[in-house]
C-alpha cells in the first residue's frame, strides 16, 4: 500500500507514485503513457476556499474524493495512470513550490524460500504479480506468452554421481487456457533467452494441452491422460529414480499431473548437455529439442511454487494435490529450491545481474518535463543518479492554471543488452506545497492492491 499525506490546503498537495519501470519499455526511448496525463489544477473562486479535490483513473478502476477537509480515500488499482489533484482555492504561483524525486532504483526479484535464497529469479518483460494462486489466499505470477519469463541469477549444476536408490524431482503449479503450447520451466547454459542448443530438464505443454518433461536431446516422458489447458490449477511433477548402478547409471523417469502418472521412460544418465546453467521459468528453447513443432518457447498463464529437488531424496508425487500452502511446504521441505512466486513485485535484488558489470539503473536516462508553466527539472539524467532521493525544483502553476507532466526513459550510453526486459522498481514522487504553513487540516490517500506498483 502506498500512502500519501496532504498536511494542509494552505500547506501542501502531494502526489506520490511508486512505479515499477519495465526496461523493455525503457529501451525504446518512448514515453510511458501512464505519465502523460499527470495534472495539477489551481483554480480560484471556489465556495470552499482552499479545499482539495482528487480523482484517479487507471484501467477498469477509478475513484474520486473532494472537495473535503479531512478523511482518507482508498483506491484500487495503480497510482500510475491519469491523476489530478485540484486546489480549489485562490493560490498564486508565488505561494506554491513544487519538486520531483525518485528515492531508489533496483531490479525486482522473485524470492527463493530455501537455503539457496541468494539465488532468486529475476522477472523480465510483461510479467504480472499477485495473481490468485492454487489455494485460498495464495498468489502466483502470470506470463503473457510472448515476452515474459524469469531466470535465476546463480549458475548451478544438475546432479551427478548417483547411487542406487537416489531420486530427483522438479515440479510447478500451473493454470492456462493457451493452445499455443510453451515451456513452463527449463534449464539452459544462458541466463537470458540467448539462442542455445544446451537445454534440458524442461516441462512443456503442447498445443492440445498435454504435458511432457524433456530430459535429454531425444527423450521425453509421456503425458498423463487428459489435457490441462482448461483454466484450472494443476500440479505437474517429474521424478527420476536411479534403478541400478553397474557400468552405467540406469534411470526411470515419470511425469505426474495431479498425482496421476504418465507412461514411465527409461534412460541412461540424466541426459542433456546443459549440466551447468540457469533455471528459467516461463521460457525454454523448445526448437532446440524434438518435442513437437510449432510450439511457443514462452508459456501463457499463471505459475506458482516452482520446486527443484537436487541434493536430497526427492519425495514421491502426492497422490492428491496438497490442499494448502502449508501442506505444499511440507511436501517441499527437502527441496533444494522453492520459488513460491507470491511476490508483490516490490522486493528488489541487490546483487549483480548475470552478464552485466554495472547496475541496470545506470544504463537508462530519464527526462521529466512539465507544461503550463514549462519546467524541466530532469533532462537526460541517468536513472540511477536521479534515484538518489534528492528533490529537484519544478515551477508551480499560477492561480487558475493547471500543470501536466511527461516522464520519458531512454537507453543511455552505457546500455547493456543483458539488462533488457528487467523490471526496475523506482519509487517516484511529485510534491506541490503552499507557503507559509500553519493549518492542521489534512487529507490522506491510500492505494490498495499488491500489484499497485507494477507497470505492465
Amino acid at each position: 500500500m502506498t500512502q500519501v499525506r496532504l498536511p494542509s490546503p494552505l500547506r501542501a498537495l502531494v502526489v506520490a507514485a511508486v512505479v515499477a519501470l519495465l526496461t523493455a519499455w525503457l529501451a525504446t526511448g518512448t514515453t510511458r503513457s501512464g505519465w502523460t496525463v499527470s495534472t495539477l489544477a489551481n483554480d480560484p473562486g471556489s465556495a470552499r476556499a482552499a479545499s482539495l479535490a482528487f480523482t484517479h483513473a487507471y484501467g477498469s478502476t477509478s475513484c474520486s474524493a473532494g472537495p473535503r477537509v479531512s478523511g482518507t480515500q482508498t483506491c484500487a488499482g495503480s497510482m500510475v495512470g491519469s491523476d489530478t489533484i485540484s486546489n480549489l482555492g485562490d493560490l498564486g504561483s508565488g505561494r506554491l513550490s513544487a519538486a520531483v524525486k525518485a528515492s531508489s532504483c533496483a531490479p525486482v526479484q522473485l524470492a527463493n524460500a530455501k537455503a539457496s535464497n541468494a539465488n532468486p529469479l529475476l522477472p523480465r518483460y510483461a510479467t504480472s504479480f499477485q495473481a490468485a494462486g492454487p489455494w485460498t489466499g495464495s498468489r502466483a505470477m502470470s506470463l503473457d506468452g510472448s515476452t515474459a519469463f524469469a531466470a535465476a541469477v546463480t549458475q548451478q549444476s544438475t546432479p551427478s554421481g548417483f547411487s542406487l536408490g537416489a531420486a530427483y524431482g522438479w515440479g510447478v503449479w500451473f493454470k492456462t487456457t493457451s493452445t499455443a503450447g510453451g515451456a513452463l520451466f527449463g534449464f539452459t547454459d544462458k541466463p537470458d533467452t540467448t539462442s542455445t542448443a544446451n537445454v534440458d530438464h524442461l516441462l512443456y505443454m503442447d498445443a492440445a494441452g498435454r504435458l511432457g518433461f524433456g530430459y535429454s536431446a531425444t527423450s521425453a516422458t509421456g503425458s498423463p491422460p487428459g489435457t490441462f489447458n482448461d483454466g484450472e490449477w494443476h500440479f505437474a511433477y517429474a521424478r527420476v529414480d536411479v534403478t541400478s548402478v553397474l557400468t552405467v547409471t540406469t534411470t526411470t523417469w515419470r511425469l505426474y499431473v495431479d498425482g496421476v502418472s504418465g507412461s514411465p521412460s527409461a534412460g541412461v544418465g540424466l541426459g542433456g548437455t546443459s549440466s551447468t546453467g540457469y533455471w528459467h521459468l516461463g521460457w525454454s528453447p523448445l526448437a532446440a529439442r524434438p518435442y513437437g513443432t510449432g510450439l511457443s518457447n514462452y508459456f501463457a498463464g499463471s505459475l506458482s511454487n516452482f520446486v527443484v529437488f537436487h541434493t536430497s531424496q526427492a519425495p514421491n508425487a502426492p497422490s492428491t494435490n496438497p490442499a494448502s500452502q502449508t501442506a505444499f511446504d511440507t511436501f517441499a521441505s527437502s527441496a533444494t529450491e522453492q520459488w513460491k512466486l507470491d511476490d508483490t513485485g516490490t522486493t528488489t535484488f541487490a546483487g549483480t545481474v548475470p552478464g552485466t558489470t554495472a547496475s541496470p539503473c545506470t544504463m537508462f536516462d530519464v527526462t521529466w518535463s512539465f507544461t503550463s508553466p514549462a519546467s524541466t527539472p530532469v533532462s537526460g539524467l541517468g536513472l540511477g543518479t536521479f534515484a538518489d532521493n534528492s528533490s529537484r525544483p519544478v515551477a508551480a502553476p499560477a492561480a487558475g492554471g493547471s500543470q501536466s507532466s511527461t516522464l520519458t526513459i531512454s537507453r543511455g550510453s552505457t546500455y547493456d543488452p543483458d539488462a533488457a526486459g528487467l523490471r526496475l522498481y523506482v519509487p517516484i514522487s511529485w510534491t506541490v506545497e503552499s507557503v507559509p504553513t500553519g493549518s492542521p487540516w489534512s487529507l490522506a490517500f491510500a492505494w490498495t492492491g499488491a500489484d499497485a506498483v507494477v507497470v505492465a
